[in-house]
């Protein structure tokens, strides 16, 4: 069963730093497919996905969930553990500290431009003052938000459509209760 993961260690933080990766989890939501079949619906050879594959699996994000004979040879079938990741709410020892995990999400992001090339993008930057409540709900409509698209069975295969990244890095800008100035910063 899927469920939300949280990013507390460099070996996850890791394994999904590669858009190759996350296209895999993303494949995998659609079900369950072997290493062949997710080159196949990735576009990429069989050879280069397995080391993606095996990094994800050596992480806990996806599992084996079993196999089939394709004529005489043996095939695994790979089920996605992930419905959606975050941070963990505090840092912890084991886990990357804040600076860490700000710069993995760059470079998850970075990694996704040079992968996938120049494509039109829209960068943007809030802050505005909620409550805990506001800020717990807005984190929670995000998310449902998020897994309504991701519920929409778009596949690969689905004309016209294309994979899209989204980088969400979603704080309280002060310690303190004191509310920041509303602002708003759209590139």
């Amino acid at each position: 069963m899927a469920e939300k993961v949280i990013l507390d260690t460099p070996k996850r933080w890791k394994a999904v730093s590669h858009p190759l990766r996350l296209e895999i989890l993303r494949v995998l939501e659609e079900g369950d497919r072997t290493n062949e079949e997710l080159a196949t619906a990735l576009h990429v050879a069989s050879g280069k996905l397995y080391f993606h594959t095996m990094t994800l699996l050596k992480a806990g994000l996806i599992e084996l969930s079993g196999t089939r004979q394709k004529g005489p040879l043996t095939e695994k079938l790979y089920h996605s553990l992930v419905e959606s990741f975050t941070t963990p709410r505090t840092p912890t020892e084991e886990g990357p500290r804040y600076h860490d995990m700000l710069q993995q999400a760059f470079q998850l992001y970075h990694n996704t431009w040079r992968e996938f090339g120049d494509f039109p993008h829209r960068a943007a930057h809030y802050i505005i003052p909620l409550t805990p409540e506001d800020a717990d709900e807005f984190n929670t409509k995000l998310g449902e938000l998020v897994q309504d698209y991701r519920r929409r069975k778009v596949t690969s295969d689905t004309p016209g459509a294309r994979s899209h990244a989204f980088t969400l890095l979603f704080h309280s800008a002060r310690p303190d209760t004191e509310s920041p100035p509303t602002e708003e910063s759209v590139l």
